[in-house]
């Protein structure tokens, strides 16, 4: 993987999206796997998991020059967890998994930012981060209006009840 802006952003354009989608989609995922209702907890669960890995993750990369090796891991370790979690294992192990994929997905996000301050230099980083910014941003706004155009039946308002 070269380590320049365009392959960062690509590797957010997954993170971020993937992030974005899990959070939009989890509930009717789980709803389908016999877990109704375990989406809102789980999501929050892993969103403080991920809060976590991006306060400990991306100092330990830079520490250790390990950015590169943390964003290869770090896709890896999501399809590895939603493939456990479609096995259907129950509540307690997709929460243990949606905890580890958020650690590092989160973590994903500063490390890529970091690593690019450090190659585009001073001048170029607002520019660099923004780009990277708006690659991860457009990532999940692509993932979700494309699953909800193709299957419109399953978007996440029409997936609850009324109350």
């Amino acid at each position: 993987m070269s380590e320049s802006p365009p392959a960062l952003a690509s590797l957010l354009f997954v993170g971020v999206g993937v992030f974005n989608a899990t959070a939009t989609w989890l509930d009717v995922l789980l709803g389908g796997l016999g877990l109704p209702d375990a989406g809102g907890p789980l999501i929050a669960l892993m969103t403080v998991a991920g809060i976590a890995g991006a306060a400990i993750v991306p100092g330990v990369a830079a520490r250790h020059d390990r950015r590169r090796t943390v964003l290869l891991l770090t896709p890896l370790t999501v399809i590895a967890a939603f493939a456990v979690i479609a096995a259907g294992p129950g509540r307690v192990v997709t929460a243990v998994v949606l905890a580890v994929a958020g650690f590092f997905l989160l973590a994903g996000l500063p490390v890529a930012l970091d690593w690019s301050e450090a190659r585009a230099g001073e001048g170029d980083a607002a520019i660099t981060t923004a780009l990277l910014l708006l690659a991860g941003t457009s990532a999940g706004w692509c993932s979700c209006c494309s699953w909800s155009r193709s299957s419109p039946s399953r978007s996440p308002a029409s997936s609850r009840s009324p109350p």
